[in-house]
């Protein structure tokens, strides 16, 4: 069995023991604020080349709340996610394809 730890986005096993870094597979730095958003959850996606990726936002019950596509472009790419009819409390943002993605945890409080 293995977890992801969220936050440092470091796939491990049961013991501890990292398996698995998605950052480097996806080759994308991302960066989400404010956090905790309010209305707008803003995200910088950092890349190398060009790609259509998708963007999904759970809840922490595991629903999908919110699936877009978006183009990634080379240097810097800006996003902003709607977030002001969400309830209070954790989500969880994936980016990515189908076999490469990265997770991240933000927080709606208004």
């Amino acid at each position: 069995a293995t977890c992801i730890n969220f936050d440092s986005l470091i796939k491990t096993n049961l013991c501890g023991a990292i398996s698995a870094i998605h950052d480097e597979v996806l080759n994308i730095g991302l960066n989400i604020f404010p956090n905790p958003a309010n209305s707008i959850l803003n995200i910088e996606a950092l890349s190398d080349n060009v790609r259509n990726t998708g963007i999904e936002v759970y809840d922490l019950s595991g629903r999908v709340l919110l699936t877009e596509q978006v183009d990634i472009n080379n240097g810097v790419t800006e996003i902003e996610l709607p977030v002001g009819e969400m309830q209070n409390g954790l989500y969880l943002l994936k980016i990515g394809d189908n076999s490469r993605y990265i997770f991240r945890r933000f927080q709606v409080l208004h």
